[in-house]
C-alpha cells in the first residue's frame, strides 16, 4: 500500500511505487498482508505496521486511499499551502483520500496501522462509466467507504483470498469500492476539459514554461490546464509521453538545476529558494535521496576536487 509507513525522509522519492515504499526500511514498516498475486483487477492493497513516517512529496501511479486502523486517533503532519507543515488529528477508521497525479506529504511519529490502495485511475473511470476525479481529503470520514475498505482488508488478511468464492467475492468488493468512492467522494471530470493524449508540441511548450518558471510554486493542476486535460488523466498521458509522472519531472528539473548551482558555490538557502523547495531542509531531504550526499556535501567535495586541481597546476 503506499502505507504511511515511516522511513528517513531521503529514502522516499517523489515517483516511488507502492511496494519499493513499504519494504524501504523494514525496522520501520511491517506489511502484514497484500493483493500481490491475488489477480485483482484495477487495484492494489497492503496492509502494513509502521513506527513513525516522514515521506515528502510522494506520487504514486493512481488514486491513494489510505484507512487509520489504530483503535486510537493519531496526529498526521502534512504540507499546507505555503508550503509548511501542519498538523492534524485522524481519527480511528478516518480515511486519507489522494487523486491521481499529484503529490503529497505526510509524517507522524508514533506505532500505527494502515490499510491503503492504489486505484489505476482508467479502472476507475470505467466503473463510474465516464472520466471521473477524486476529491483530496486528509481526514475523510465516510462509513460506508471506511466499511467497505475494511471488508477487502479481511479478504487478504482473514480466511484463504485464493479460493474461487473468496476471488468472487472479492470482485464484487472492489467494484463496489470504487463505485462508492466515486460516487462520495468524487465528480466527473468538467465537460471542458477533453479526453485526448498530449500533443508533442504542448510537451515541448509545457517542458520550455516549466523551465522558465522552476523557482515559483508549481502544481501540477496548473500544467494539466495548460494543456486542457484534468489533473487524472494528464498524468497519466504526461507518463506514457515521456516516462515520468508530471511530479516527478518537475523534481528531477529542480534537483538538476540546484546541483548545478551549489556547484557554483551559491548556498544551499539561495538555492532552495531559486528551485522552488519549501525550505533548505526540503531540498536537503531531497537532493540526499537523489544524489547520494547533502548540498553541504557535495559542497565540501567540490572544493576539494578544485583545491587538488590547483595542487596538480602548482
Amino acid at each position: 500500500m503506499v502505507s504511511l509507513a515511516n522511513r528517513p525522509k531521503a529514502e522516499v522519492r517523489p515517483d516511488d511505487s507502492i511496494e519499493r515504499i513499504a519494504s524501504l526500511h523494514p525496522n520501520h514498516a511491517k506489511v502484514i498482508a497484500s493483493s500481490d498475486g491475488l489477480g485483482w483487477q484495477g487495484l492494489h492493497l497492503e496492509v502494513c505496521t509502521n513506527i513513525g513516517y516522514d515521506g515528502d512529496e510522494l506520487m504514486v501511479d493512481g488514486h491513494y486511499v489510505g484507512i487509520q486502523l489504530n483503535d486510537e486517533s493519531m496526529v498526521i503532519g502534512r504540507r499546507n499551502a505555503a508550503g509548511g507543515w501542519s498538523e492534524t488529528i485522524m481519527p480511528s477508521r478516518s480515511l486519507w483520500i489522494h487523486p491521481e497525479g499529484t503529490p503529497f506529504s505526510a509524517r507522524h511519529s508514533s506505532f500505527s496501522r494502515w490499510a491503503g490502495v492504489v486505484i489505476d485511475g482508467e479502472f476507475l473511470d470505467s466503473v463510474m462509466g465516464q472520466h471521473h476525479e477524486l476529491r483530496a481529503g486528509h481526514v475523510v470520514e465516510d462509513k460506508l467507504l471506511s466499511h467497505l475498505l475494511a471488508a477487502l482488508v479481511s479478504q487478504i488478511c482473514d480466511g484463504d483470498p485464493r479460493t474461487a468464492l473468496n476471488k468472487a467475492l472479492s470482485t464484487s468488493l472492489i467494484h463496489t469500492f470504487v463505485f462508492a468512492l466515486g460516487c462520495r467522494q468524487g465528480a466527473p471530470a468538467p465537460a471542458l476539459l477533453h479526453y485526448g493524449g498530449i500533443a508533442p508540441h504542448q510537451i515541448k511548450a509545457l517542458k520550455a514554461w516549466l523551465d522558465e518558471n522552476i523557482g515559483s510554486a508549481l502544481k501540477v493542476e496548473a500544467m494539466a490546464a495548460r494543456v486542457g486535460l484534468s489533473t487524472a488523466h494528464f498524468a497519466r498521458e504526461f507518463k506514457r509521453s515521456t516516462g515520468m509522472t508530471p511530479w516527478a519531472y518537475v523534481v528531477e528539473l529542480r534537483l538538476n538545476l540546484a546541483h548545478k548551482l551549489l556547484l557554483a558555490g551559491e548556498n544551499a538557502h539561495d538555492v532552495a529558494t531559486r528551485c522552488g523547495f519549501a525550505d533548505r531542509s526540503h531540498l536537503c531531504r531531497a537532493f540526499r535521496a537523489r544524489f547520494g550526499v547533502s548540498p553541504r556535501e557535495l559542497a565540501a567535495r567540490s572544493i576539494g576536487l578544485s583545491d587538488a586541481g590547483n595542487s596538480v597546476k602548482a
